[in-house]
């Protein structure tokens, strides 16, 4: 039957049920290896647990062969939208919609898993074919869910899009790990989502943006690799790198900041000083890392540590961010950069302004 009928089917069904996939040669949308699947108006929301894995498809290897092309859905739909726990959605390239690639939401979610994708992509995952709104959204009260894995079949290339490649808005406990967000299929070669990689507000908490073995790559974005607002606590940043490509020594800048902390956000973790945690943070246009109180809105309780500011993976070349290392302006207060160990220590070099920069005495109790 038609994905349409299949999502209405299961949502019917009750329970936890499958959609897999097995379209033939013959069908119409069949070119090139790839199954291209046209909605004439948006699909049915996912209203119950499923799993829609179009890895199953034949032919499937690695990438995409199953592709959603919104560009005759109308308006600002969107691609997909999740409104119920337990749900998986894999190996689609979702692109050319109005809207979002894929929304997340309602209070009822939880356990949802997003892998493997191509989200404003073509199948290949070299061609831009962005969604006009975001490439995931995630929001109020739909976590926690997880975007991208361990593996590199899980890892979602996310690029392209109008706005930003991900955003986290009032959703807590979320995890985003193992994903290329603004770049190609390759890591290497910017294809810029219109804002953020990653942004992250409506007071999103405990949330975890890359870990040891698993980092995002958040490069090539429109505004900045990562931003935390809105008073958002506890989340935490590590092992990705942020301005460079896949390879940790290629280019390529957002083009603003690498990571902002702004406007209340407490208690951020970035980096840590366990093997692996550390993130690489290097090649921005502007600063590497930005604390920002908004205008005296207190920004505080945070800490940076084991990080590569402003060099490659290694730390032997010079990849340095535009302006300072990491930038404090009025506001952002009882900040920790470095720590007691060895393994607290930042490498902050190369950078074109600062190494640390503390604006005025606005900012205050920081310890570095």
């Amino acid at each position: 039957c038609t994905l349409r009928a299949a999502i209405e089917e299961t949502n019917a069904l009750g329970g936890s049920n499958s959609i897999t996939f097995d379209i033939p040669n013959t069908e119409s949308g069949h070119s090139g290896g790839i199954w291209t699947i046209s909605p004439g108006s948006a699909l049915p929301d996912v209203t119950d647990a499923m799993t829609l894995d179009a890895t199953t498809q034949t032919g499937w290897t690695s990438t995409p062969v199953v592709e959603l092309n919104g560009i005759g859905a109308g308006g600002t739909t969107d691609g997909l939208q999740i409104l119920s726990a337990n749900v998986e959605i894999r190996g689609f390239a979702i692109n050319r919609f109005g809207g979002d690639g894929i929304k997340v939401e309602s209070t009822s979610t939880g356990n949802v898993a997003i892998a493997g994708n191509h989200i404003g992509l073509d199948p290949t995952g070299l061609i831009d074919r962005g969604n006009g709104g975001r490439g995931i959204d995630l929001q109020t009260g739909s976590g926690p869910t997880t975007v991208g894995g361990t593996a590199a079949a899980d890892r979602n290339i996310i690029a392209g899009n109008g706005s930003n490649g991900v955003i986290i808005w009032g959703s807590d406990g979320n995890t985003v790990i193992g994903n290329y967000v603004g770049t190609d299929v390759t890591g290497n070669t910017s294809i810029p989502n219109g804002q953020d990689g990653i942004y992250l507000g409506g007071t999103s908490d405990n949330n975890t943006i890359g870990q040891p073995g698993a980092g995002n790559v958040l490069s090539g974005n429109g505004h900045d690799g990562l931003e935390l607002n809105d008073a958002s606590t506890g989340n935490v940043i590590q092992a990705n790198i942020i301005g460079l490509g896949a390879d940790g020594t290629t280019i390529v800048a957002n083009a603003r900041h690498g990571v902002v902390i702004y406007n209340g956000v407490n208690n951020t973790q970035i980096g840590g000083n366990g093997a692996g945690e550390g993130n690489v943070i290097s090649g921005n246009t502007v600063n590497g890392i930005t604390f920002d109180g908004n205008g005296g809105i207190t920004t505080a309780n945070n800490t940076v540590a084991g990080n590569f500011i402003g060099t490659d993976s290694a730390g032997l070349l010079d990849r340095g961010n535009g302006g300072a290392g990491i930038y404090f302006f009025t506001g952002a207060n009882t900040t920790t950069i470095g720590g007691a160990t060895s393994g607290h220590r930042n490498v902050i070099s190369g950078n074109g302004t600062d190494g640390i920069y503390l604006q005025d005495a606005g900012t205050t109790d920081n310890i570095i």
